[in-house]
């Protein structure tokens, strides 16, 4: 009877952490939404140059705010103001539009309502303003006669947030995955998901994306009859399914150059008690709505499992599915100490991969569907850059580059770690994954390194995870080994020659 209740208890536990919460734009309520006079950053004299500081202004800004169990959602719309004569003529100001069609016209093609779309919207609502640092406008007298003159700044990594615009802010509870369905406008606009402590935009690797060019029923890539010059029916492509491309515009996932629209959906993983902002700095960002999925931290959904884990202690790192390991000019930096945390120290480059790194040694084999959840910083009173290269046993390849992925936990910055994920994908059939810095720079510590497997049934075996130090033996191959043994071993992270 006690071990029916516990399953019992522990299904239904799985049922509840894996629900779904879902907000959709067509069902929000617009007469909900309030008004506010803002006047952080806004100015009411200045030049084409720069605003005048001294002449303080005011904007209208309208806000809707939805919640579900785990997430608050403020949206924020700022249009310019209106001049002086068009208010004269009886012209009102229009905050939010809900556009596209709704499900049950005759061609909702700009609908996420295909087989491909999970969840499934309709509508959008498109807020107005770009979400600009400084704003400053005014009256100018020319010799045409009175102008209304309207300028900003655009927001650039590491400012404060807007302080006016169109912008989406995510405030989250729990930990998991954030799934937003998005409409942007054409053009070279980049779309950032900015974590609000650190005033940096998500790493294009973490964050995922699956869109549609112009409309559902646009084919961006199809295959051709070499004699009639016809599409080959079935071999059209409508949903492009990536990462976000390295300059933060949708439009180019998969390296793909289309000028044109796009919709459907990204995600990132968010963590609890944080705040995320979405937006485009030149441009506006639709939202068809959100789906939130409570899981790990790092955005490993409760519906998976923990295939491999490892995290620095004081004590000894805990690791379960495998084992890591340090080797050439990485020796002792398994569980090294940086700081405040214990981590796999990276400090060896991609050049000499094959002699200095840290090897990730996994009990099974990778799928393709994995998912890799690193949590790293750097730690330097400079802004030298660091990032990481991996290298799967197949030859697969991820490597970060020059891109700006890891925050800055030095005193003189006070950021906290940070957690990316890496889809497995090709590195498929691997069990061994090693880790170096993709430049010669500075070294990046991992204090956890986690990947997850999805599972099917809903109920997953529960596996205690014990430290480290529990001398359990393994040998340079990952292998697990008795004591009987006879050359180099490996226990409690450490290398030994056993005779």
């Amino acid at each position: 009877m006690k071990k029916l209740f516990t399953l019992i208890s522990v299904a239904l536990a799985t049922m509840s952490v894996n629900a779904q919460e879902v907000w959709k734009a067509a069902e929000y309520d617009l007469t909900q939404a309030t008004e506010q006079t803002i006047t952080e950053g806004i100015y009411g004299a200045g030049t084409a140059d720069a605003p005048d500081t001294s002449v303080p202004g005011s904007l209208i800004t309208s806000v809707i705010t939805a919640s579900t169990e785990n997430v608050t959602m403020t949206g924020m719309s700022t249009p310019n103001s209106l001049a002086p004569w068009d208010i004269e003529e009886g012209k009102t100001q229009v905050y939010w539009e809900l556009k596209g069609k709704p499900a049950d016209d005759s061609n909702p093609n700009d609908a996420l309502i295909t087989d491909a779309c999970n969840p499934k919207f309709a509508q959008y609502l498109m807020p107005k303003g770009n979400p600009e640092a400084t704003h400053w406008e005014f009256v100018e007298e020319t010799e045409n006669g009175q102008s209304f003159r309207v300028y900003g700044t655009y927001w650039n990594p590491g400012d404060n947030m807007p302080a006016k615009g169109a912008y989406w802010k995510f405030d989250t509870k729990a930990a998991g995955t954030l799934k937003l369905g998005v409409y942007v406008n054409k053009g070279n606009h980049l779309f950032y998901v900015v974590d609000a402590a650190t005033k940096q935009p998500l790493a294009p690797a973490s964050v995922n994306v699956a869109i549609y060019y112009q409309n559902t029923g646009f084919a961006y890539e199809s295959q051709k009859d070499e004699t009639t010059g016809e599409v080959i029916p079935g071999t059209e492509k409508y949903l492009n399914e990536g990462v976000m491309a390295d300059d933060y515009i949708l439009q180019h996932t998969n390296g793909c150059t289309q000028n044109r629209p796009a919709l459907g959906y990204v995600s990132f993983p968010v963590e609890a008690g944080k705040t995320y902002y979405v937006f485009n700095p030149k441009s506006q960002v639709g939202l068809y709505g959100f789906e939130f999925t409570a899981g790990a931290a790092g955005g490993g959904s409760a519906s998976a499992n923990v295939i491999y884990s490892w995290e620095g202690g004081a004590d000894g790192a805990t690791e379960v599915g495998g084992v890591a390991t340090a080797h050439g000019a990485a020796e002792g930096r398994v569980n090294y100490a940086n700081g405040d945390y214990y981590t796999l120290s990276i400090n060896s480059k991609k050049d000499n991969i094959e002699t200095d790194y840290i090897l990730i040694t996994i009990d099974q084999a990778l799928e393709a569907t994995d998912e890799i959840a690193i949590t790293g910083y750097r730690n330097k009173d400079t802004d030298a850059n660091g990032t990481l290269y991996m290298l799967f046993e197949n030859g697969y390849e991820i490597d970060e580059g020059d891109n700006m992925v890891w925050n800055n936990v030095h005193p003189d910055l006070g950021q906290q770690p940070n957690t990316n994920t890496y889809k497995v994908a090709e590195g498929a059939g691997s069990k061994t994954i090693k880790i170096s810095r993709s430049k010669a720079s500075t070294n990046v510590f991992i204090t956890k390194f986690v990947i997850t497997r999805g599972v099917a049934n809903g109920i997953e075996n529960v596996e205690v995870v014990t430290p480290v130090k529990n001398n359990v033996i393994y040998n340079l191959s990952g292998q697990k080994v008795d004591a009987s043994y006879k050359g180099i071993i490996i226990v409690n992270g450490k290398k030994f020659f056993n005779k």
